[in-house]
């Protein structure tokens, strides 16, 4: 399954935080679990949100993963598919 992450740092973080989120940032990108792949990601130009678009087994694996960064981060999560609906005028 597939599923897009859309991630805003929370508000009042202070220095040590965001050095602790790096950090945990900088571990999940060496050490991408199993069974999860790192298809994109991408920030916005005003470094405002980051979007993810990760591949998984289960919703579960996801939140598993995402629970950590939910005391720095705020995390919405939506489970996607490729549009091919579009390419093939509604003929799945």
């Amino acid at each position: 399954m597939l599923f897009i992450l859309i991630n805003q740092t929370k508000s009042g973080l202070t220095e040590d935080d965001y050095k602790t989120l790096a950090g945990m940032m900088n571990g999940f990108y060496d050490n991408i679990p199993a069974g999860v792949r790192l298809v994109g990601d991408y920030a916005a130009l005003d470094w405002t949100k980051n979007f993810a678009i990760l591949e998984a087994d289960s919703i579960e694996k996801i939140n598993a993963l995402k629970a950590p960064f939910e005391k720095y981060v705020n995390i919405e999560v939506i489970p996607v598919e490729p549009t091919a609906y579009f390419k093939n005028m509604g003929q799945k």
